[in-house]
């Protein structure tokens, strides 16, 4: 539960943004400011210039892989049996193929069990027992 004295939703996101902002300019500022106390004392474009390589070549190689740091404990991945999963951009065809073989009916879900809503409390013991392979479903639509 988030704290009372501490703002969520929009005007959460605004607080976050607007010092991520201060953040980048007061970076900026001690970059740029030195850089010229630098090539003041040395009048030197070659010192200028590793600086300035100093400043941004780490910029450049991190920024692809920054973001938010997650902690994620494995024993809870695996022991509350939650499956993660992983998705690169695709080339455009791909999804279209894919499709356009469902389509075709040639991927089929594997499917354990179906059982009508009036029994979800047998679906649930039965997921509970991980002996099935496949998945268990859930048809609203029957009746028992």
């Amino acid at each position: 539960m988030p704290s009372p004295n501490r703002p969520s939703g929009l005007p959460g996101l605004i607080v976050v943004l607007s010092g991520q902002a201060v953040s980048i300019l007061a970076s900026t500022m001690v970059e740029f400011g030195l850089s010229i106390w630098i090539f003041e004392r040395t009048s030197s474009a070659t010192v200028l210039g590793g600086m300035t390589t100093a400043f941004t070549v780490p910029f450049l190689l991190l920024t692809p892989i920054a973001g938010a740091m997650v902690e994620l404990d494995l024993r809870t991945l695996y022991l509350k049996d939650l499956r993660l999963i992983g998705c690169t951009v695709l080339d455009d065809g791909v999804f279209a193929a894919l499709v356009r073989r469902v389509e075709r009916g040639e991927v089929h879900p594997l499917v354990a069990a179906v059982f009508p809503l009036e029994e979800l409390v047998a679906a649930q013991q039965r997921f509970l027992e991980k002996s099935h392979v496949g998945k268990i479903v859930i048809d609203i639509a029957a009746t028992a």
